[in-house]
């Protein structure tokens, strides 16, 4: 019979069982899963010592008459005689305790030697009556609290050791938002997967888990010592799926474990293992480095994911670090399309959504759409891009860069490439001033400013609705100066575009340019 049926059938406590199989009472055969298998045999005995010691006979006169240096008649002689003296004190104890009851006695008044006295003379002829108590076990564990936090760091932890890995990958190789987003949100996942593989390795090298040891928590087997490696793996994946009775299979889950917990019995991933969890000690230091260490994971996460947000290189930066640096901010902020290369070529894909039309093609590609106003249909073609990014480089720093682009092809409707002004402005400005996670609000701040001073303070609703504005504009901000020079000849605005009239002239062109600048920081 398995531990729960022996348990059942005998009324003793798991504990109660484990114990007296240490002591040599018991010798269970062991399963191929290592599982223990009870005869009736070992019950009987069982039921011969919570007999026995419910009637108060030493564990030292079982063992003598469980090896057969002793019999059972000689036993109860001598316990009966033990018993007898035993009773004579309690009897007096009683008499004097309901004495001194009669008398009023208080503590600070206690007339000492006068029930002392009282207590050597008496010896009223009463009778006790005592149920039996399992002396032969440890204290169940009842920390519920200190369990649940325990299993709650090692997933909070597994989730900052996934997080930092996603982090070095990014700087790496620089993700795109949707697969760096999904990363950062399937962590709740991946950390589970995580505590498949790494919580049994703990538990057989070293009895616990980080957050079990911070608390002062270990694992053992059923008959001491290290839990055995399948033993482990048998008790995590049953802990994590929570493969136990069915009645925790409820929304109440953590409840009712929380209660089975304070109650001291032990849960199904306990009966399976056959491992018993034990608290070592409760030293306050280990609430304060508890409290550290996950204040400590808590920022480390933090500042990865706002890490991420911003660009890899600060400061004097070249080429090379300025390209990486504005391609994190089209891959991470909008998510791909149009990054360069270190000669300034475009590489990838322009994809843009305006007013439900989808509007796309690769470099050299146009693709275009018919529009129609007054009953007058005409087709135009999508605008095309800067051939390249002008990057310039002094003394391996990076201090300006910019684009020029000019057209006189009246079926194009026109782009006054703002996004890419923005784009540019904050790979090189964020750069530039070496902002960080402890700085990002004041980045946020300068950012905004940028938006709004290039966007003319268009809400986003608005910049998708309406046309962009051709206006030159130059200011300085964020230590660098951003200068733009828009000339346009024989377009409207029609629709939300910008379109060639009808018989004139056209010609369109645009520089922008973004420079260091060591003079007063404001617009």
């Amino acid at each position: 019979m398995t531990i729960k049926e022996i348990e059942e059938a005998s009324g003793m406590q798991r504990a109660n069982i484990r114990f007296y199989e240490e002591e040599g009472f018991l010798n269970p055969e062991r399963e191929k899963n290592g599982y223990r298998n009870y005869t009736e045999a070992d019950l009987n005995i069982l039921k011969k010592i919570k007999l026995l010691r419910s009637l108060h006979v030493s564990l030292e006169d079982i063992k003598a008459m469980h090896r057969g240096t002793q019999d059972l008649a000689t036993t109860l002689e001598e316990h009966i005689a033990y018993l007898t003296a035993k009773q004579q004190d309690l009897e007096k104890s009683k008499y004097v305790c309901e004495k001194m009851q009669r008398d009023g006695a208080t503590y600070e008044k206690l007339n000492t030697e006068q029930y002392l006295l009282v207590l050597k003379k008496c010896l009223p002829n009463v009778t006790e009556k005592e149920e039996w108590v399992e002396r032969d076990t440890p204290e169940p564990l009842c920390a519920p609290w200190l369990r649940i936090f325990a299993r709650l760091f090692d997933y909070l932890l597994y989730a900052t050791i996934w997080i930092v890995l996603v982090f070095i990958v990014h700087r790496i190789f620089i993700l795109e938002r949707n697969p760096l987003v999904a990363a950062v949100v399937y962590s709740i996942v991946i950390n589970m997967l995580m505590a498949f593989f790494l919580e049994p390795v703990f538990l057989w090298w070293y009895g616990t888990t980080p957050g079990k040891a911070l608390l002062g928590l270990w694992v053992s087997s059923d008959v001491g010592g290290p839990i055995a490696m399948d033993m482990a793996w048998a008790r995590s994946w049953r802990a994590i799926l929570g493969l136990h009775d069915w009645k925790y299979h409820d929304i109440f889950q953590m409840i009712n474990t929380y209660k089975a917990m304070a109650e001291g019995k032990p849960l199904d991933w306990d009966y399976v293992a056959n491992t018993t969890p034990e608290l070592k000690d409760e030293k306050p230091w280990r609430k304060v480095a508890f409290i550290a260490a996950t204040a400590c994971c808590i920022l480390t996460i933090a500042y990865c994911c706002q890490s991420m947000r911003m660009v890899p290189n600060r400061g004097d930066v070249n080429t090379k670090e300025f390209v990486e640096n504005y391609n994190t901010v089209r891959n991470v902020v909008y998510n791909g399309g149009l990054n360069i290369t270190e000669d300034g070529e475009w590489a990838g894909i322009y994809v843009r959504r305006l007013k439900g039309m989808d509007l796309s093609g690769g470099i050299g590609q146009t693709s275009g759409v018919n529009m129609s106003v007054g009953g007058e249909t005409r087709y135009f073609e999508a605008g095309g891009n800067p051939k390249k990014i002008d990057i310039i480089e002094e003394n391996g720093v990076v201090t300006e860069v910019g684009f020029f682009y000019e057209t006189r092809n009246p079926k194009e409707y026109l782009d006054a490439f703002k996004w890419l002004m923005c784009d540019l402005a904050f790979a090189f400005v964020e750069g530039e001033q070496k902002y960080n996670v402890f700085t990002y609000k004041k980045w946020a701040g300068v950012k905004e400013q940028i938006e709004q001073t290039i966007y003319g303070n268009k809400s986003l609703f608005e910049r998708l609705g309406q046309a962009d504005e051709f206006e030159d504009f130059s200011f300085v901000i964020g230590g660098v100066e951003l200068t733009c020079d828009f000339e346009l000849q024989g377009y409207t605005l029609w629709q939300n575009y910008y379109v060639a009239k009808e018989g004139e002239d056209t010609y369109y062109s645009v520089k922008f340019f973004i420079r260091k600048n060591k003079g007063e920081i404001g617009l």
